[in-house]
């Protein structure tokens, strides 16, 4: 996987792939019960970490990895948030939100990091 480098660390390039194998691990861990009520312990972290970078072939870091998840957390309330606005839909086919103009520059004009 490409990988660019700032200030001499390795910047994650994260693409759909890299977040299947993530999520896998991320599953793997929860079903084998290494998760509390308050998200994974710092061993299933360690695990989730160890079998992401063999599976993918890249070698990120805990925080790496973690950022990755609360982006991901992240993009999840923006899309929960939508399906209950109205104007907006859903194309079943693409899994792309769908709106009017008109709905889409109000939505952007009350959320402009959108």
């Amino acid at each position: 996987m490409s990988k660019g480098t700032t200030s001499g660390k390795v910047r994650a390039n994260w693409n759909d792939n890299l977040d299947v194998i993530f999520s896998d691990a991320m599953v793997k861990e929860t079903l084998d019960g290494n998760v509390t009520q308050n998200g994974f312990t710092k061993v299933s972290w360690n695990n989730i970490l160890k079998d992401f970078n063999e599976q993918s072939q890249c070698d990120y870091n805990m925080d790496q990895v973690r950022n990755r998840l609360n982006n991901l957390k992240l993009k999840y309330k923006v899309a929960k948030a939508l399906t209950i606005l109205s104007g907006f839909g859903c194309d079943p086919t693409t899994c792309v939100f769908i709106a009017s103009s008109a709905v889409w520059d109000e939505y952007l004009k009350a959320h402009p990091d959108a």
